[in-house]
């Protein structure tokens, strides 16, 4: 037994002096800002000492207590490392799943805390950043990281709670329009869970290459592949469907004609006078039996009747008068419906680009309307004008600090006249991040969706005429 536990405790020794020497070199890569590099060395490290703890379980072994503290000592530094370098890469699901495990072993350390808010956020999941940020403060209450974060997180929960107390005291007030909310929020949660599960089976597929050695692939990538091996596995199903049905109605096909139920061809005579269901009328023409043949009166009354279409000569001018119709619909008593596409376009767009906020850290502008499709058109019915526009915007953007220019992109699904509520959703997407840039976001927003409702006001002050 005490040769056993000599041997065990060197094998464990060399497995940490490895495992060390790969967080140093994670260490010096991230110092020169290579966090890739840094990364899979970090994940090597983690990776040698997971196969330790599985051939201890294997071999039904047990380590001392000091083997334990030891390896568990080296293994969160380690995830912690790889953490903040998945963070600079910007992988925020990785990043988090390192986090959690750190939070696991060591659930009182506050980077890991700290960490894993910080991810969670980026994710747009506040309100678990939240509770992550608070413990870090709880644990280290002069973390100056911890409390800007927590700030800003805070910020941005104050916010959403506000969009959803407005939505929902808008949807009680319309009433009609409460499903159109209900199915919208709906569609909002299923992409957002979606969404969550592809980031995590990516992070899972990542940490399998690492183990194997290999280079981790970006979500893009990742996601391009999923979706091509989904598209052709459909096309699969769907060639086997319909193999299936030809097969299926050829062997019906085959039960019919082996049992005598073939259809019979007319083709003269004397096969339909063979046929029930057919007559013969006064010109010797054979017909249906249940078709009528008007007699002398009913036709001559037929012919009277059909006299044809008439002019109208009515020359008279419209008459412009008050109502929400044009001219020649002055009461609004005729549904009447004008397009506006290419106004509300032209208008959307003036709005748009002349978007722009400024913080003392960080300026934002709209650059460019990327994308904008869709149609606008005022409708009248029962005297009632309905101003209708559905689009599709993609905005470009561009921040600059003082130490650095960042670009990218807005998106906003529904920018339509059935948001009654005037809050436009926006989705943000950028590739390089700051702390100054995170926290005017929230404003350059308001500004976008402000600038959206002024379109709003300024087309519904139109009228047809």
């Amino acid at each position: 037994p005490g040769e056993s536990s000599s041997r065990r405790a060197e094998e464990v020794m060399e497995v940490v002096v490895r495992a060390l020497e790969h967080k140093e070199r994670g260490n010096s890569r991230f110092k020169e800002g290579e966090h890739e590099t840094a990364n899979e060395e970090y994940a090597v490290g983690i990776g040698l000492l997971e196969e330790w703890e599985g051939a201890l379980k294997a071999a039904k072994a047990s380590a001392s207590e000091a083997e334990r503290v030891e390896a568990r000592e080296v293994r969160v530094s380690l995830l912690l490392n790889r953490s903040m370098a998945l963070l600079k890469l910007e992988r925020w699901s990785e990043a988090a799943a390192c986090a959690t495990t750190a939070v696991e072993l060591e659930p009182e350390n506050v980077k890991a805390a700290y960490r894993r808010g910080v991810a969670r956020a980026r994710l747009g999941q506040h309100e678990a950043a939240l509770k992550d940020l608070q413990k870090a403060l709880e644990l280290e209450p002069t973390n100056k990281d911890a409390k800007r974060e927590f700030a800003a997180v805070r910020e941005l929960v104050a916010a959403r709670r506000s969009a959803d107390k407005r939505r929902l005291s808008g949807a009680l007030r319309r009433g009609l329009y409460s499903d159109v909310e209900a199915e919208r929020e709906r569609r909002r949660v299923e992409e957002e869970a979606a969404e969550a599960v592809k980031r995590r089976r990516h992070a899972e597929a990542n940490e399998a290459r690492a183990r194997k050695g290999e280079a981790p692939v970006s979500f893009e990538e990742w996601s391009k592949a999923e979706d091509e091996a989904k598209r052709k596995a459909e096309d699969e199903a769907k060639r086997a469907r319909e193999r299936e049905e030809r097969e299926r109605d050829e062997r019906r096909r085959r039960e019919r004609l082996a049992a005598g139920n073939e259809v019979v061809v007319v083709d003269d005579d004397d096969d339909l006078e063979a046929c029930r269901g057919y007559k013969v009328l006064a010109d010797g023409r054979k017909t249906s039996y249940f078709t009528r043949v008007p007699d002398d009166a009913t036709r001559d009354l037929l012919d009277k009747a059909h006299t044809g279409p008439t002019k109208l000569d009515d020359r008279r001018e419209p008459i412009a008068a008050e109502g929400s119709g044009s001219a020649w619909n002055a009461a609004g008593t005729t549904f009447e419906e004008r397009p506006q596409t290419k106004w509300a376009t032209d208008a959307l767009k003036r709005r748009l680009t002349a978007v722009e906020t400024r913080t003392e850290a960080c300026a934002l502008r709209v650059s460019a309307v990327k994308k904008l499709e869709g149609e606008a058109s005022i409708v009248v019915s029962r005297r009632v004008p309905k101003y209708i526009f559905e689009y599709h915007c993609q905005l470009e953007f561009e921040a600059k600090t003082d130490a650095k220019t960042y670009k990218g992109t807005v998106d906003i699904p529904d920018l339509s006249s059935t948001v009654l509520d005037g809050d436009y959703e926006q989705r943000v997407h950028h590739r390089h991040t700051c702390d100054h840039l995170h926290n005017a976001l929230p404003a350059f927003r308001a500004a976008i969706n402000d600038a959206i409702n002024e379109f709003v006001q300024e087309y519904r002050s139109r009228n047809l005429r």
